[in-house]
């Protein structure tokens, strides 16, 4: 899922379908040629061993990664940098250690912070200018839950980690499952309104190139679309029974 483009990082998605149990890996991309140079906005993954094609999405997939238009994050959990997935015994504790940087020619830091279902539990600032920022944070494990890293600079610098997951004696749950039902519902009323939608032309990016082929193109795709969007309502109602 792109969050990143434009030097405007949105996480609201993101996190929304995190907290539902979905996993997602965040992207980025700069939109050349049509708003800024290309590469303003990349994605970075950690690679094992040679640099190949191949070897970069696995790394992607694997989730050790970041997307950002300038800061570095470097970060482990109980000294491990090679996975994002955990499994825990209840009480074990759990220790986060990062470190985010940038070259001061672009922008200087402000702070780096620890979100965890969707909500900051720390945040730290530099101890002085032009320094990295180092966050350490330790809790014990007592349910599963996802959490992410992300940094913002005092100008337009921005980046933010793939999720990490924590699973519990077993068990891999780890939506916010006090937001998977208002969620859930959320998102069925936005499927309806589209099921129930025609587009408008005139609301339409670069309508004057599509006006004459949206609407063919949209009820012969609509089928297809109706159909989607009953699988995922399906999916949304099971989510709001789960806690019932």
């Amino acid at each position: 899922m792109e969050v990143l483009q434009l030097n405007i990082l949105g996480t609201e998605y993101l996190y929304d379908f995190l907290n539902m149990g979905f996993k997602l890996l965040p992207s980025a991309g700069s939109d050349y040629p049509y708003f800024d140079v290309a590469g303003s906005e990349r994605i970075y993954a950690r690679l094992e061993g040679e640099f190949t094609v191949k070897a970069w999405f696995d790394a992607w997939q694997q989730a050790r990664s970041f997307v950002s238009n300038g800061p570095v994050i470097e970060f482990s959990v109980n000294g491990n940098e090679r996975t994002n997935e955990f499994s825990m015994s209840k009480g074990e504790r759990l220790s986060i250690h990062a470190i985010a940087d940038i070259n001061p020619d672009f922008d200087e830091l402000e702070r780096l912070e620890l979100v965890v279902h969707g909500e900051v539990v720390k945040s730290a600032k530099p101890s002085k200018k032009g320094v990295p920022i180092v966050l350490d944070y330790e809790v014990q494990a007592e349910k599963p839950l996802w959490f992410a890293l992300r940094t913002y600079g005092k100008g337009s610098a921005k980046a933010h980690t793939a999720p990490f997951y924590v699973s519990v004696d077993g068990d891999n749950d780890f939506r916010n499952r006090k937001k998977t039902r208002a969620l859930a519902q959320k998102y069925s009323k936005v499927l309806v309104a589209m099921k129930e939608s025609t587009p408008s032309l005139d609301e339409e990016p670069e309508h004057f190139d599509t006006h004459n082929d949206i609407l063919p193109m949209w009820q012969a795709s609509k089928p297809e679309l109706d159909m989607r969007i009953d699988k995922a309502l399906k999916i949304y109602r099971e989510l709001m029974q789960k806690d019932n």
